[in-house]
């Protein structure tokens, strides 16, 4: 696991807090996370393993529920 502190500005800032608003995600690292696993579904950044596991590196299980 690795600690980060990331400052947030103009246009980034405003779309974290909108998600906030309307309820997408509960917080600035959710929005962080939900954004990374989007980038990942869109561009296959992330390959699976061999035996079809992608893992959950990204809390992706726990990201899917927040999207329902």
């Amino acid at each position: 696991m690795t600690n980060m502190s990331v400052n947030f500005e103009g246009y980034v800032e405003e779309v974290m807090g909108r998600a906030i608003k309307r309820g997408i995600v509960k917080t600035k690292i959710e929005a962080l996370r939900l954004g990374l696993i989007l980038l990942d579904e869109k561009f296959k950044l992330h390959e699976k393993e061999e035996d079809g596991d992608d893992g959950d590196y990204f809390g992706k299980k726990e990201m899917q529920k927040m999207k329902k």
